[in-house]
């Protein structure tokens, strides 16, 4: 990437404004026989020789400059990879007088990690920040523009269903990739951010989640909101240890929103999760929680997707009971919003034969998860879930008969109809704490 920078600025090899010294050190990083150390202190020179030859000092703008920082954290180099980064950025960056401004962005601030150490008049904006919040991506007023540019205003409903819903500061914004490319690819809504990473450093992270976080996780994909305490000044290496909370993560690298921030009294911020949009739940199905189903086992969720197939309750009985005995805590007094989470969780594997939805309103109200085949020959199901807590007593068999009651009462299984399934498997499933009961019908 030195050597490519070096190499857009070819005004400087024969350049009479700057000394023999730096012609010598441009010629050996063009062709790649630079010591390290010449890497280090290399975007310091090159900003020298291009206000020298210039007489104007330039803007250093440097996008995703935690992005070696990541590689390194990743692939076992990273030791190696903050020693570098901290002396290329404190050479270029600190007291040079041959920039006139510097503009960098990342995931991360890696303050801990002295990067920026001794760096004067440095500012952060982050996205819980005020400033310049709308300059992170387009504003609803932007995407308007753009529908209207192409023709197609009928469809900002469905690209404020998948693309909106970040929050930056106080500015509404939707992803600027995802935009462009739903206008570009005539309006087909599906994720396109997803193609542009390999989420290596999700992936990384959510190895080593704790409870809570697991917990978190499910709770989220049910459409609920979750509080945490979101740090902006984490290393990547606390980010491997079980007992990090990653949530403040996945808000910096776009997996989550915050739709309300405090600040407590060690003035860290506290936030109200959720996901953005239909593209990040998606993305939640592909690719965290197929890392998800390592703790749960393979097995088990084959099992329970081969069980609700084939309409087998006891089967999907004893599979959830198999899972609560050996991940939940008895002392857990978990609500209903957590086991949805869980379900949807284990049922992700079956989304290359349904589509499967989440609290969505069919006739008199709002059903708790719906899978619609995708192909003739596969049962429509529709699962309506109820929790209690541990200390509750209730009768477990007959929550379950009123779960499957309301589906019944309330004829969820309307837009199944409409969409013309006529095998259609109702459950009601009930928890509470490790206990669960399934009834069908």
């Amino acid at each position: 990437m030195i050597k490519t920078e070096y190499d857009r600025h070819q005004e400087l090899k024969n350049s009479t404004e700057i000394s023999q010294t730096d012609v010598a050190l441009f010629y050996r990083i063009t062709k790649d026989v630079a010591t390290e150390a010449e890497y280090v202190f290399s975007l310091q020179a090159l900003s020298r020789m291009l206000h020298k030859h210039h007489k104007q000092a330039p803007v250093i703008i440097i996008d995703e400059y935690d992005t070696p920082i990541q590689e390194g954290f990743v692939n076992g180099y990273y030791d190696e990879a903050i020693e570098f980064i901290r002396n290329f950025f404190s050479a270029a960056l600190k007291d040079n007088p041959h920039a006139k401004q510097i503009i960098m962005t990342g995931i991360l601030r890696v303050a801990k990690e002295s990067i920026f150490s001794g760096l004067n008049n440095i500012r952060v904006c982050s996205v819980l920040d005020k400033k310049f919040s709308e300059y992170f991506g387009f504003t609803t007023s932007e995407v308007q523009q753009m529908a209207e540019y192409y023709e197609h205003t009928d469809k900002l409903a469905e690209v404020q269903a998948w693309y909106d819903g970040y929050k930056f500061g106080e500015t509404e914004i939707f992803n600027p990739w995802s935009v462009i490319n739903y206008f570009s690819n005539d309006c087909q809504a599906m994720p396109y951010w997803v193609q542009t990473s390999a989420n290596t450093i999700i992936q990384e992270i959510l190895k080593t989640y704790n409870d809570d976080t697991y917990k978190n996780l499910h709770a989220l994909l049910g459409e609920a909101e979750v509080w945490s305490v979101v740090k902006t000044n984490i290393i990547y290496p606390k980010l491997k240890e079980p007992q990090t909370n990653i949530l403040g993560f996945l808000l910096m690298t776009g997996y989550l929103k915050a739709t309300q921030t405090e600040l407590d009294f060690k003035g860290d911020y506290v936030c109200r999760l959720s996901i953005p949009n239909k593209e990040i739940k998606t993305i939640y199905y592909n690719e965290i929680l197929s890392l998800l189903t390592e703790r749960i086992g393979e097995n088990t969720v084959t099992d329970l997707g081969n069980a609700l197939f084939k309409k087998d309750a006891e089967k999907i009985k004893a599979t959830l009971s198999t899972f609560m005995m050996e991940t939940i805590s008895y002392y857990d007094n978990l609500k209903e919003n957590y086991y949805h989470g869980l379900m949807l969780g284990m049922i992700a594997i079956a989304e290359s034969n349904y589509t499967i939805c989440s609290n969505r309103e069919s006739s008199l109200g709002r059903y708790d998860i719906q899978l619609v085949p995708k192909s003739a020959g596969l049962p429509g199901i529709i699962i309506e879930i109820k929790a209690a807590g541990k200390n509750d007593a209730v009768n477990l068999k007959q929550l379950a008969q009123t779960a499957l009651s309301q589906i019944e009462e309330r004829k969820y299984d309307t837009e199944l109809r409409a969409q013309g399934v006529t095998d259609i498997v109702k459950y009601g499933i009930a928890f509470q704490s490790k206990a669960v009961e399934v009834v069908m019908g």
